[in-house]
């Protein structure tokens, strides 16, 4: 079973500004097991990672400037590498061994898949909400947060030309599964049977080429 997105590696013009982006944003900064290249982890221990734009180790780019340029996903155990070797050994770019799974996706992106690297984490602790016909919480403010404090890396959403060819490529090789859709417009995938909405969105707007949103 795939679990979810654990790695982010962007390339970036401007190292500098792109860590105070994130740092703003409430994700932590660790030390980086990556020479030249700067680490920020989620509670769960989801990491992204930046590279300067031109670092020859990063993937090709699907778009110009600063962009995400590989995902990885986290895989659950040695008989889900070894269906996913089966499933995309005739893909672009594809490599493997026995903890590693690589190759393009339809729309260009480098997408990788190796043993989870994320912890379960303890149920939060909220305050009640109000709905129509379920009233949690009666004269108590809403808690007031300093900063976000990030807990995993929810999906990511990409452009693509051509939505059938990558929809069909995420279902049917990699194994994911449609929770909505809007018709030939959007798809809202993600990689479980059960769990959250989407992990995947997928966005076809016309003549807009592929890239991150």
């Amino acid at each position: 079973m795939i679990t979810g997105i654990e790695v982010l590696k962007f390339g970036v013009e401007n190292r500098q500004e792109a860590n105070t982006f994130l740092a703003d944003f409430g994700l932590k900064a660790v030390a980086s097991d990556i020479d030249a290249a700067d680490l920020y982890q989620t509670q769960n221990g989801s990491k992204i990672y930046l590279f300067d734009i031109a670092d020859a180790r990063l993937p090709p780019a699907i778009e110009a400037g600063s962009t995400l340029r590989e995902v990885t996903w986290g895989v659950e155990n040695d008989q889900d590498f070894e269906t996913l070797k089966l499933s995309l050994a005739h893909e672009p770019g594809f490599t493997s061994s026995a903890s590693h799974v690589q190759c393009r996706d339809p729309n260009g992106m480098t997408i990788v898949f190796e043993q989870s690297i994320t912890h379960e984490l303890p149920a939060a602790k909220t305050e009640g909400i109000n709905q129509f016909g379920n009233i949690q919480r009666v004269n108590a403010a809403s808690p007031v947060y300093e900063k976000a404090e990030p807990v995993d890396i929810g999906h990511v959403v990409f452009f693509t030309p051509d939505l059938e060819v990558t929809q069909a490529f995420y279902i049917e090789k990699v194994g994911f599964h449609l929770s909505d859709a809007y018709r030939k417009r959007g798809a809202f995938l993600r990689c479980r049977g059960e769990g959250f909405h989407h992990d995947l969105f997928l966005l076809s707007i016309p003549n807009k080429p592929a890239g991150l949103n």
